[in-house]
């Protein structure tokens, strides 16, 4: 008989149903089919083009669901080559006419290899993956890795691959790492980063897997 239990989950997008570039509904998606497969209540804090920053600066409105589980699966915005920071960026949008050209003229990938910039540095990530789950230490807590890079992901963002392969190590080092090397590239949007229905269920199963492991000690 399986014990009721408390889950949160944190994430970006990747945990989400979507439209675009294909359509995933929310069924196809792991935190339901987690839902489905155990007694469970799932809080789900999903926030699309989230960083570690933005899901740490939100974390006191969630301690209180006092959650027995913690999911976290974040990372892919936080490491992205840029070619501008977000502050940056800002600027230029609130700037009429020239800030768009100059938009324009620095959204590409020389641009982003010259200035190798990410939205979250590797230190900035790891600091705030500690503080998020430093508030859930007596709880049982899983992290999933960010999805790897195929090859064609690093033909149109070339530095995705060594940023992805640094960042999973600093996630590797959390408790009840979940890593997801062998997600085939069938279980990929087009976009590279997002997961079709057979994505969340390689997520699911790998989850499970190590979450049942946990449960039955």
């Amino acid at each position: 008989m399986k014990i009721h239990k408390k889950v949160l989950i944190l994430s970006d997008s990747v945990a989400l149903p979507r439209n675009e570039p294909e359509r995933c509904v929310y069924e196809e998606t792991w935190p339901h089919l987690l839902k489905q497969d155990g007694d469970y209540t799932i809080h789900q804090v999903s926030i699309g083009g989230a960083t570690s920053v933005d899901l740490l600066g939100q974390i006191n409105y969630h301690i209180p669901f006092n959650p027995d589980i913690v999911i976290l699966h974040v990372g892919v915005v936080d490491c992205a080559p840029r070619f501008m920071s977000k502050i940056e960026l800002g600027i230029m949008k609130r700037i009429p006419v020239i800030g768009k050209k100059v938009i324009g003229l620095m959204n590409n990938n020389r641009v982003r290899q010259a200035r190798k910039i990410t939205y979250v540095s590797i230190n900035q990530f790891e600091n705030n993956v500690r503080a998020i789950l430093s508030h859930f230490k007596d709880k049982l807590i899983f992290v999933i890795s960010i999805v790897p890079a195929p090859v064609a992901y690093e033909q149109l963002l070339p530095g995705i691959t060594e940023n992805i392969n640094n960042y999973n190590e600093v996630l590797r080092k959390c408790s009840n790492f979940i890593p997801l090397d062998g997600i085939g590239s069938d279980a990929l949007m087009s976009d590279y980063h997002h997961i079709n229905g057979l994505g969340h269920k390689y997520i699911f199963e790998a989850l499970t897997h190590e979450l049942n492991n946990k449960l039955e000690r």
